[in-house]
């Protein structure tokens, strides 16, 4: 249908200034002036604030996230780059504190945690180590920036063993729904070698256990498993789900990882739906008669993992 209309009434503005050209001429020029006295200054203020919010802004950005900062450009017109600042810290424990076991937090998403120990003192050396601190074939396996070393010993130098297995949590970055595994460095193997890893969907941290006092670590996305928060519909009252990541008539496996009674239950499913939406903050939507085979459906949402079958 037409948005226009014959039969519309037009109201025709009356041109006042047609009668006397040179008076609207001085009217116009003084438009003009106002114009350029009034609002130039104040759009260049808006603009300086803007600039001066914005480099803030970086700089505080760069500042909190340890990023790698440019350096203005020198005569060949090349940017330099002057490298993160690493962290390095060394910690001393006397056997007091590790009597009941301790817990070394380095910031606010990584630390390492000691059994008890008794009869000694302990020195627990954390930092994250330089390009050149590691071999060229370590880093050519791996596209993560942070690698962290661990190193717990005797301050007199004889060899201590965690009985049981020191605990190391690291931040889970990147795409939060892949799931994420901490790795080793296996320097006889010359490979990053994985170690069963559980997430902390709260504080978005993943964590594993190790046997040994000394190790490097990163973070590593599985791309085929995916970890988050399930919910449940009503809809054809069968093994069904939506999920947003994958096509339909993808199979999936679904387990409960709530640590609650019903934890390790799992039930396979067929993709016929897309969703959730990002913003809701789940992972997958579960039909109610599949939910209802690993969870609780009075409870609402669960955290579950979901691996890819085909």
């Amino acid at each position: 249908m037409s948005c226009h209309s014959s039969n519309h009434n037009h109201h025709v503005i009356p041109d006042r200034g047609r009668g006397n050209p040179e008076k609207n001429t001085k009217k116009k020029r003084l438009f003009c002036f106002l114009l350029f006295v009034v609002w130039i200054p104040i759009f260049m203020g808006m603009t300086v604030r803007g600039v001066a919010h914005a480099q803030t802004t970086t700089s505080e950005t760069s500042t909190s996230t340890g990023a790698i900062n440019r350096a203005p450009t020198d005569d060949t017109g090349v940017l330099p780059f002057a490298p993160a600042k690493l962290f390095s810290q060394t910690f001393e424990l006397n056997p007091d504190q590790l009597a009941l076991g301790a817990k070394i937090t380095t910031t606010a998403t990584t630390s390492v945690e000691i059994p008890p120990v008794t009869s000694t003192a302990l020195m627990i050396e954390i930092k994250e180590l330089p390009p050149e601190e590691l071999p060229d074939i370590a880093w050519a396996s791996t596209t993560m920036s942070t690698v962290w070393h661990i190193d717990v010993k005797n301050p007199d130098g004889a060899i201590w063993l965690p009985k049981p297995f020191i605990t190391v949590t690291f931040p889970a970055e990147g795409p939060f729904y892949y799931k994420k595994i901490v790795y080793f460095w296996d320097g006889n193997k010359e490979d990053w070698r994985p170690l069963p890893s559980e997430t902390d969907f709260k504080n978005k941290t993943v964590s594993a256990r190790y046997p040994l006092p000394y190790g490097r670590f990163i973070v590593r996305d599985r791309a085929s498993v995916f970890e988050g928060i399930a919910s449940w519909y009503r809809w054809e009252n069968g093994n069904f789900a939506a999920f947003r990541h994958l096509s339909k008539k993808s199979k999936l496996k679904v387990t409960n990882i709530s640590g609650s009674a019903r934890d390790g239950k799992t039930v396979t499913v067929t993709v016929n739906d897309y969703g959730p939406e990002e913003w809701t903050g789940r992972l997958i939507d579960l039909d109610y008669y599949a939910y209802r085979q690993i969870g609780l459906p009075r409870g609402g949402v669960m955290p579950v993992r979901v691996e890819v079958i085909k």
